[in-house]
C-alpha cells in the first residue's frame, strides 16, 4: 500500500517489507483475503494520521493497493499475476486523479 499525492507517480517499492501468504487450495468462486499495510519509510507499520485522512477526502492524496501474486495451477504450471487498484472517498472526482490512474493502470 502507498499514499500518493494526486498527480504523483506510485513508487511500486518491492524492497519495502510486504505480506506473504500461501493457500494449500483455492476453489473457483471462494474468498480469499489477505489484509494490506501500510508501512513508513522505515518499513513500520504506518497508521494514517488525521492530517492524511483530511488529505483523502479531498482528493489531494490517492490510496493505492498493489500486489504480485503467483501460483500453480492443478498441472502444476506456474503462473503470476500482478494487479493496481486505488481508492477515493466518497465525493472525490475519480477521473481527476489521471497521473496516479495511468501508471496504476500501466503498473
Amino acid at each position: 500500500m502507498e499514499l500518493v499525492r494526486n498527480g504523483d507517480d506510485p513508487q511500486f517499492d518491492w524492497n519495502k517489507a510486504h505480506r506473504e501468504s500461501k493457500v494449500p487450495i483455492l476453489l473457483p468462486n471462494s474468498p480469499s483475503i489477505t489484509p494490506a499495510e501500510l508501512r513508513d519509510s522505515n518499513d513500520a507499520p504506518h497508521a494514517i494520521t488525521q492530517a492524511e485522512i483530511d488529505s483523502l477526502k479531498s482528493g489531494q492524496v490517492v490510496l493505492i493497493t498493489y500486489a504480485k501474486v503467483a501460483y500453480d495451477d492443478t498441472l502444476g504450471v506456474g503462473h503470476w499475476q500482478q494487479f493496481c487498484n486505488w481508492m477515493a472517498f466518497p465525493g472525490v472526482d475519480q477521473l481527476n486523479q489521471t497521473t496516479t490512474q495511468t501508471k496504476c493502470a500501466e503498473f
